[in-house]
């Protein structure tokens, strides 16, 4: 997805949301975070606060009497994405990823700003913003963030389009908030149906209110209202008309335990709908197939088979509902199918998708690319994968 389409002139915050998701994040784990997390999270909090106003204005960024507090803010930012990275470890193979990429890509922002190369650091924190909102949506919440608001309130949102001010909301876990100001931008008559879906203001719609708020009905009546309302093109009728008709029968209320079981049901009938290898008309069932294999991995109880599984099988939900690309996290979940479970006929699967995503992405005019690391990387994962076992 093109990040201008989303997000005009303001693509500056993604890094410094993703690490205040990253430590506010609320895991259905009963078990409770250690004491040296909670001051992680009260030092991000406090660093994001001078941070994120600072990263909205290209001239507040490089200014020098903001230099002090800026790299002051970042290097906290740094050193607190490295405590989470050491949680990390021991949850699911998401979050370990995505706060793994936090730490590294927050000390090469610190190591830039040490060197005076503002832009850069700005460029970095921009190529983030989408996955801190994928992010958000990754598990379900019922509340809404006081912390999130803390960091919200710190921002001048009058200055802000309503388009740049949902993704802010979002990002800060205003999720309620954010579906009343999603709903605004639909009912929009100024704002075109093909503006709303490749501006991905839709997505994001059914990616909050199907995995955070896990409601089918909202979005149902808002989207079967919409289309009713506007003359839509041809091809984004057809994908309203199997949004809401899968909003009319899916759920996403599976009892813990047999989220697996739900999960391998409504990719089936996602296998019936789809066309093509990314047509979007099985968006909705996606987005309930990643929503309930995320609170299952969350858990950590499945067996290892079942684990590598529920790995792939997200994986191949999450190439065709991530945001982009930077993080990658569907390679992660493929990759941790692979080593969850070793010459598994999951594990197989899942290297075969690798493989062929990994050499798409380095080929090009001329011919392919693939770095000596990125092939040794390859060959160790072939190997667990066709292990026999």
């Amino acid at each position: 997805m093109n990040a201008s389409l989303r997000w005009g002139k303001w693509p500056q915050f993604g890094l410094l949301i993703a690490t205040f998701f990253l430590a506010c994040q609320q895991l259905p784990s009963p078990v409770p975070e250690p004491p040296e997390t909670r001051v992680s999270m009260a030092e991000i909090v406090a660093a994001l606060q001078v941070a994120l106003p600072l990263s909205l204005s290209e001239d507040a960024f490089s200014a020098p009497e903001n230099r002090e507090a800026l790299h002051r803010a970042v290097a906290q930012l740094s050193q607190s994405a490295g405590v989470l990275e050491a949680h990390g470890l021991g949850r699911d193979a998401g979050f370990a990823h995505m706060s793994h990429a936090l730490s590294r890509d927050s000390a090469e922002i610190q190591w830039r700003l040490e060197q005076g190369r503002s832009e850069e650091a700005r460029f970095l924190l921009g190529e983030l913003v989408n996955d801190c909102v994928a992010c958000h949506s990754r598990l379900p919440s019922t509340e809404t963030s006081d912390l999130g608001r803390s960091l919200y309130d710190a921002v001048d949102t009058s200055t802000l389009a309503r388009s740049e001010r949902v993704k802010l909301e979002i990002a800060t876990r205003q999720f309620d908030r954010a579906l009343t100001s999603l709903e605004a931008l639909i009912a929009d008559p100024i704002l075109s149906p093909s503006h709303l879906d490749l501006g991905g203001f839709l997505s994001d719609y059914l990616r909050v209110s199907i995995r955070v708020r896990a409601d089918l009905d909202r979005p149902r009546l808002t989207l079967d209202q919409w289309q009713h309302g506007n003359a839509l093109p041809a091809y984004l009728d057809h994908l309203a008309t199997s949004w809401i008709d899968a909003l009319a029968t899916l759920r996403v209320d599976a009892p813990p335990g047999t989220e697996l079981d739900e999960a391998r049901s409504v990719a089936a009938q996602a296998g019936t709908i789809r066309r093509f290898p990314a047509d979007r008309a099985t968006l909705v069932h996606d987005l309930v197939v990643s929503g309930l294999l995320n609170r299952a991995l969350a858990r950590q109880t499945l067996p290892a088979d079942d684990n590598a599984e529920a790995y792939y099988l997200l994986g191949l939900a999450e190439l065709r509902v991530a945001h982009s690309y930077w993080l990658a996290a569907p390679e992660a979940y493929l990759e941790a199918a692979i080593r969850t479970a070793p010459g598994s006929t999951f594990a197989h699967q899942a290297y075969l998708v690798l493989e062929e995503e990994t050499i798409a992405g380095y080929t090009g005019s001329g011919g392919t690319q693939l770095p000596t690391a990125v092939a040794t990387w390859l060959d160790e994962l072939r190997e667990l994968a066709l292990t026999e076992r």
